[in-house]
C-alpha cells in the first residue's frame, strides 16, 4: 500500500518506523495464557515510566510523527514523554490531535486540530471499507 501524502511525499507503510506499545518479546508469544501473563508483567514497567514522567511534569503519549529531512519524509509512531502543558500533553479521554510545526507555525505557536476519536460506528465503517478494498484487489 503506497499513497502520495504528507506534503507530496511518497510514503509506504513499510517506510513507517513503529515502536509497538507492547514489547516485541510479548508480541512474539504464541500461547494466549503466556501472552496475557507477560502483559501483566509489563504493568510495572509502565507504572515506572508514568511515575518518572510525572515527576518531570510530563505524560506519556503514543505519537505519530512525519518529519521531512533532506527532502524525504520520515514517518514514525512511538510512545513518547511529552510535557503536560504541551499540545499533546493536554489531551484527555479519547481526543486526538494533529500538531503542525512549520516556519510560519513554530513550536511556540503551532497549528493544531483537535477532535474526538472515531468511535465504534466510524471505526466499523472504516474497517468495512478497508475489507471491501482488499476484496476488490484479489
Amino acid at each position: 500500500y503506497q499513497r502520495r501524502g504528507h506534503g507530496g511525499h511518497d510514503v509506504s507503510i513499510s517506510d513507517v518506523k513503529v515502536e509497538p506499545f507492547i514489547s516485541a518479546a510479548i508480541l512474539a508469544e504464541d500461547n494466549v495464557e503466556k501472552f496475557l501473563a507477560k502483559c501483566k508483567d509489563a504493568d510495572e514497567e509502565f507504572r515506572q515510566r508514568v511515575t518518572e514522567a510525572s515527576a518531570r511534569g510530563c505524560v506519556l503519549r503514543y505519537v505519530g510523527k512525519v518529519e521531512v529531512r533532506d527532502g524525504k519524509a520520515q514517518v514514525s509512531a512511538s510512545l513518547l514523554t511529552v510535557p503536560k502543558t504541551s499540545p499533546l500533553g493536554t489531551l484527555t479521554g479519547t481526543l486526538n490531535k494533529i500538531v503542525v510545526y512549520t516556519t510560519n507555525y513554530p513550536e511556540s505557536t503551532p497549528y493544531s486540530v483537535q477532535a474526538p476519536g472515531a468511535g465504534l460506528a466510524i471505526t466499523a465503517q472504516n474497517c468495512r471499507r478497508d475489507l471491501l478494498y482488499q476484496r476488490s484487489q484479489h
